[in-house]
C-alpha cells in the first residue's frame, strides 16, 4: 500500500484546492476535503468514494479495491497525468 510522497504532493498541487488535504496512513495517503474523509492514495493510485456528483462528472469510471481485503470499492481515477481534469475534479468532490 506504499506511496511515493511525491505523487501524493502532486496530486494535492493539481486539485488545487485549498480545502483538501492529505494525512499519511500505513503508508498510503487518506484524502480530507473540509476535515471529512473523500478517498486516498493507495499504491500511488487516486481513489475517492463513490458519490453521486462525482459519478455524474466522470460518467464512465472504474471502481477498485483500494487494497487487497478491502471490502469499499472506491472511483479509481484514472486521468492523473491532466491537471486541468484534476482541478475540475475537485469541484465535484
Amino acid at each position: 500500500m506504499a506511496c511515493k510522497k511525491e505523487i501524493m504532493e502532486y496530486y494535492l498541487e493539481s486539485l488545487d484546492d485549498p480545502a483538501i488535504r492529505a494525512r499519511s496512513m500505513m503508508g498510503g495517503y487518506c484524502i480530507y476535503k473540509h476535515d471529512i474523509l473523500i478517498g486516498g492514495i493507495y499504491q500511488d493510485r487516486l481513489m475517492f468514494k463513490q458519490t453521486d456528483a462525482l459519478k455524474e462528472f466522470l460518467k464512465e469510471y472504474k471502481l477498485e479495491a483500494p487494497y487487497e481485503g478491502s471490502k469499499q470499492q472506491l472511483i479509481l481515477i484514472e486521468e492523473v497525468d491532466n491537471p486541468s481534469f484534476l482541478k475540475e475534479l475537485a469541484k465535484h468532490l
